[in-house]
């Protein structure tokens, strides 16, 4: 595998979680544009304790308007770092990481492309969209099995409940309003 240099710092001792973040952007690096709006928007990340089956989450920072070290272009809610759980076990930490990445890439064009019913649902659709375009929809299949359905949502091919509403996801992680079978 080619080292590529992590534009962010990683902090905590966890050798798992930082062996996926640099798998993670090696992977999102074949990405130029991705890559380099991520190296904008991220950083730290940090293994940290949380929340008991928490795996990760995107923490953006509330930028000072003022500052221009601290507005990107690219996300309204400028830099940011991402958390860990140094307690957690995954089973596939790169995915993991790359979900969270996803949410940081996420755009206010993202959330409204999904056409989802909420917004939550329409942010964890839009990361996935990311993490499954930087790995594969494959991958994220595969990690989808282990996953809390309820906060990730579903993915393509899948038909999702939800608020008494049926919807298929389409291969760009777009809701579409179902019949149940």
């Amino acid at each position: 595998m080619k080292v590529v240099s992590i534009p962010f710092r990683f902090k905590g001792r966890h050798p798992v979680w930082k062996s996926a973040v640099g798998e993670a952007w090696a992977t999102v690096s074949r990405f130029s544009e991705d890559a380099l709006r991520l190296s904008r928007i991220v950083r730290n990340v940090c293994a940290v304790r949380m929340a008991p089956g928490d795996v990760g989450e995107w923490r953006p920072w509330y930028p000072n308007p003022t500052d221009p070290s601290q507005v990107s272009e690219d996300n309204k809610d400028g830099p940011g770092d991402i958390w860990l759980n140094r307690m957690s076990v995954c089973s596939d930490p790169v995915m993991a990481v790359l979900h969270e990445m996803g949410h940081a890439a996420t755009t206010e064009e993202d959330i409204y492309q999904r056409h989802a019913p909420t917004e939550g649902w329409a942010s964890e659709s839009s990361a996935d969209y990311y993490a499954a375009k930087w790995a594969g929809l494959d991958r994220l299949r595969k990690r989808n099995s282990s996953r809390d359905h309820e906060h990730h949502g579903g993915i393509p091919g899948q038909k999702v409940l939800i608020y008494d509403h049926w919807y298929n996801i389409d291969e760009r992680f777009v809701f579409h309003p179902s019949e149940p079978h």
